[in-house]
C-alpha cells in the first residue's frame, strides 16, 4: 500500500480502487493532518482523474453515516 501512496505523492494517477483506499485511510484516525494536507495539495496542483473522483465518491458513500429522514 505504501507504494501506492508514494506513486500518488509523486504525481502518478491512481486507479479507482487506490483512490478508494486512500480516502478510507484519510478518514481514519491513523492519518495525520500533515498527510491529509499533502494529499489535498497534490490533488490541487495536478488535478484529478475520473477514476480518482469515482474512488473517492465510492469511499464516501460506503463510510458515510446515514441519517433517517
Amino acid at each position: 500500500m505504501m507504494q501506492m501512496y508514494y506513486n500518488f505523492l509523486t504525481g502518478k494517477a491512481m486507479s479507482r480502487k487506490e483512490a478508494f483506499d486512500l480516502m478510507r485511510y484519510m478518514a481514519s484516525d491513523e492519518c495525520s493532518d500533515a498527510y491529509r494536507a499533502a494529499v489535498l495539495s497534490v490533488l490541487r496542483i495536478r488535478g484529478t482523474t475520473d477514476d480518482e473522483i469515482l474512488g473517492f465518491y465510492d469511499a464516501m458513500q460506503k463510510y458515510s453515516i446515514k441519517s433517517e429522514a
